[in-house]
């Protein structure tokens, strides 16, 4: 059996943010001063770009992961300013 032929169970496209409660429980240990964000993107038609507030001197971080949780970009203030 092949699980990784079956089709996704979560809207695609659809972009989740929200500012960490005390009830949060996907991550262990959240920061209360965080906003966590997560999206399902679909490529197969068209690429997806992303578009970074200028952040002035304010740290962030974009994590790119692929379906098997593999980091293949890191974007950021270190990685590629502060835009």
């Amino acid at each position: 059996m092949d699980n990784t032929t079956q089709p996704v169970l979560t809207a695609s496209n659809v972009f989740f943010y929200k500012l960490i409660t005390p009830e949060f429980k996907d991550v262990v240990t959240p920061n209360v001063d965080t906003v966590y964000c997560t999206a399902w993107l679909d490529l197969t038609k068209s690429p997806v770009v992303l578009h970074a507030p200028d952040t002035s001197d304010r740290h962030y971080v974009m994590q790119i992961m692929d379906a098997y949780s593999n980091t293949f970009a890191s974007l950021g203030r270190r990685t590629t300013g502060a835009k």
